[in-house]
């Protein structure tokens, strides 16, 4: 027979849509056939897999000598929304079965409840895995993107405003106002910006300095020149003595001729880089100005 399902209880724009969630999951734990789990569609966002660390194999090997202790949280129909690494672990090693919450959400599932299940996903992740700083902001960039998409199109979200930059700023790490740069790259700038600063190859501060248009402000210095083409050069001057220095170094150490050469041919194309990344700058102004 099958258990009663537990209902969503009511709620305010103020409640942790995070409780609520949680007051949606049947209490009773059941053990399900592996084979009728499946991994839960993500449509905007989903924590990136362990799958291919060194940590895989240990947590396989804890849940063959242990099985699998903590219950999977899956949807009416078998979709893992917690526990996926956990269900791959149990088909390594041919379980049978494997224990389960059910999360009562009427299917097919709302915008409104999606976003609410890979919200909760991210925040989770954030809370209990050791991520790099470019992971972090990259679900963060996706997540507040998808929102920002939703509520434009009239979506309704149930979101946790209160502290909410203080919350996220707590579990990225970071302060208060680079959580701040981090959201308005989010909500307002273009994919190109938002991928690269997803990839790194863009810090958060130079995205929200072209992203507010500060990097092109009109303002000169003493001998007239704009003050952004004096950023430009200045930032220029920095990365070049900085790339001259390490070649140098790398040239005059003890190393393989082979390692001094790929050091230089590295230097090199950062260089080359770098020269790309003033031009592109360079072009941008100047069609802003």
């Amino acid at each position: 027979m099958r258990s009663q399902r537990a209902a969503r209880v009511s709620h305010t724009p103020n409640d942790d849509p995070f409780t609520l969630l949680a007051s949606a999951i049947d209490p009773k734990i059941e053990a399900w056939p592996v084979e009728r789990l499946s991994h839960y569609q993500a449509r905007w966002v989903w924590p990136p897999t362990f799958k291919n660390g060194p940590e895989w194999q240990p947590f396989v090997d804890d849940i063959r000598a242990t099985g699998i202790q903590e219950p999977l949280i899956v949807l009416p129909d078998g979709q893992v929304v917690d526990g996926g690494h956990r269900l791959d672990a149990a088909r390594d090693i041919a379980l049978e079965t494997a224990p389960v919450r059910v999360l009562s959400l009427p299917l097919p599932l709302s915008d409104s409840d999606r976003f609410a299940l890979e919200n909760w996903a991210v925040m989770d992740t954030l809370a209990r895995r050791q991520l790099s700083r470019h992971e972090m902001r990259g679900l963060i960039i996706d997540l507040e993107h998808a929102m920002a998409e939703l509520q434009a199109s009239g979506v309704t979200l149930l979101l946790y405003r209160r502290c909410r930059i203080a919350k996220l700023a707590e579990l990225l790490g970071m302060s208060g106002t680079h959580t701040k740069q981090v959201l308005a790259i989010a909500h307002r700038g273009s994919r190109e910006l938002r991928n690269r600063v997803k990839a790194g190859t863009l810090g958060v501060d130079t995205a929200y300095r072209l992203l507010t248009g500060k990097i092109g402000e009109v303002s000169t210095g003493a001998d007239g020149v704009p003050e952004s083409r004096l950023e430009i050069d200045r930032l220029m001057a920095e990365a070049t003595a900085m790339l001259s220095l390490i070649l140098d170094l790398a040239l005059a150490s003890g190393a393989r001729q082979r390692d001094r050469v790929e050091a230089a041919q590295a230097l090199e194309l950062a260089a080359d880089e770098v020269a790309q990344l003033r031009l592109t700058v360079e072009e941008w102004y100047e069609s802003a100005s």
